[in-house]
């Protein structure tokens, strides 16, 4: 009885330790493809000419195209179109969401491979959009050879890509640890 007793002790705490190590992991990539959603509607990138403010673009601006508005003429709108980095992402960023829910054969595999995808879109997305805002001084009427349109990066986007790069690392550790971990050491008296 007594080393029934102690056996069972020894697999509440395992139990207990499979929990911590790996419950927490696992729960942890699902919310920071959550978070990485939720950055998605803050500002990415802003753009200015000369200290004057004008205009910026959301993550969702960038996915589903939208349109910049003058500030002196209110018929006046350019069309912005959805960038394929961004939209990238966004896939990226939902696949990890769902496929960190469900209970799928090579899940952390998935997850791993889309957080990697997904840090890399985003990374071109930052070099791209500086690349697009060299068209938007035509309808500034902004001569390109006097003034430059700056672009600037925003929290939004510098939160997104840490969110999405913890994601990838959560999943890339839970998939080292899971592969590390063997039966218990059971207590034998």
């Amino acid at each position: 009885m007594e080393e029934y007793h102690q056996s069972e002790i020894a697999d509440q705490a395992y139990a207990k330790r499979l929990v911590l190590r790996f419950g927490i992991l696992n729960l942890k990539i699902p919310i920071s493809y959550a978070f990485t959603l939720l950055f998605f509607c803050g500002s990415f990138f802003n753009f200015s000419c000369e200290r004057e403010y004008l205009g910026n673009v959301t993550g969702m601006d960038l996915v589903t195209g939208s349109y910049l508005h003058r500030n002196d003429k209110k018929e006046s709108e350019y069309y912005c179109p959805s960038n394929t980095w961004a939209q990238i992402a966004f896939v990226c960023a939902i696949v990890g969401l769902v496929v960190g829910i469900t209970k799928l054969k090579f899940k952390k595999i998935i997850v791993t491979l889309v957080g990697i995808i997904g840090v890399v879109s985003l990374y071109y997305l930052n070099i791209d959009i500086p690349i697009r805002a060299l068209k938007l001084s035509s309808f500034y009427d902004i001569n390109s050879e006097e003034a430059n349109i700056v672009t600037g990066t925003q929290s939004s986007y510098y939160m997104c890509m840490f969110s999405m790069i913890c994601s990838a690392l959560f999943s890339f550790f839970s998939s080292k640890t899971s592969k590390m971990g063997g039966q218990p050491d059971r207590i034998s008296t």
